[in-house]
């Protein structure tokens, strides 16, 4: 029997910004060919969406009924977005649905604040322990902090108040388990299509070798990860193999870092073929 869902996301699910937003394409489109889903969310992920970005991936996202997009503000990201709550209580007040699944982060306030008032179960997809991921970004970014305690309320309630809680990992099903039953729990880890990423293909012969690291830039640790192999790594690979290429791959990467051996390549729709082109990865 087909539910009726409100999936109320936190960032934008057309647009595969980072492992976070390409799990959400493949919730939304899993549950919407199973069931009567509505989609609300915000713009960008955690920053302003880029530039046509929304056109040009409109056709990730499928059979959905209602799509209703909330502009992108720093202050709905990080802490609340009123817009975001009052378009979603307009499907709740005409609608009678079956749950609101919530996904991601402090999308848990949305889940129990209209779950209490319009008495409908909801599910929090938590993506991972997010307040963790809030104190680890405090020695690079001190304007977490503030919002540490904020962030572990949310996230603590959210964990309480769930009809269902959906956990990354096993590991973080474990530390949730100190705020509710594992009965409530599902773990759905982060997957990947095995007839794309495998190891059984012809390998590349590259001259230069390809180094190849990737992940969306606008994440913090990720550009950390290309200071490091500047400061640390590069120069002393080139020594011993001078004919290198360090590629680097995903959304604004940081150029400033110049290495006669670094190539930036921004986005890429087919990052499988570059992943089987690499040396190392």
């Amino acid at each position: 029997m087909r539910k009726k869902i409100l999936f109320i996301s936190d960032y934008d699910p057309h647009i595969p910004y980072s492992g976070i937003g390409i799990r959400g394409t493949q919730f939304v489109n899993f549950l919407a060919e199973r069931h009567d889903v509505d989609l609300i969310y915000l713009e960008g992920c955690g920053h302003p969406a880029e530039p046509d970005d929304e056109k040009k991936f409109q056709s990730y996202i499928k059979n959905v009924k209602k799509k209703i997009r909330i502009p992108f503000s720093q202050v709905g990201y990080f802490l609340y977005s009123n817009t975001m709550h009052k378009e979603a209580a307009k499907l709740l007040e005409k609608n009678s649905y079956d749950y609101i699944l919530v996904d991601y982060g402090l999308t848990a306030r949305y889940g129990y604040k209209l779950s209490k008032k319009f008495k409908v179960p909801f599910i929090y997809n938590s993506g991972n322990v997010e307040f963790r991921q809030y104190w680890g970004k405090v020695k690079t970014d001190i304007r977490r902090l503030p919002l540490v305690p904020y962030v572990y309320w949310v996230e603590r309630k959210g964990c309480k108040k769930a009809e269902i809680l959906v956990a990354v990992s096993d590991a973080d099903a474990d530390f949730f388990s100190r705020w509710t039953p594992m009965e409530k729990m599902v773990t759905v880890p982060q997957g990947f299509d095995e007839s794309v990423f495998n190891p059984f293909y012809e390998p590349s012969v590259n001259d230069p070798k390809i180094i190849l690291f990737f992940g969306n830039f606008n994440i913090v640790t990720n550009r950390q990860a290309v200071q490091a192999t500047y400061d640390h790594i590069v120069d002393k690979v080139v020594k011993k193999i001078p004919n290198v290429k360090f590629q680097f791959i995903g959304t604004n990467p940081p150029e400033s870092l110049s290495h006669p051996n670094f190539e930036y390549l921004g986005f890429v729709e087919d990052l499988a073929s570059h992943i089987k082109q690499a040396d190392i990865i």
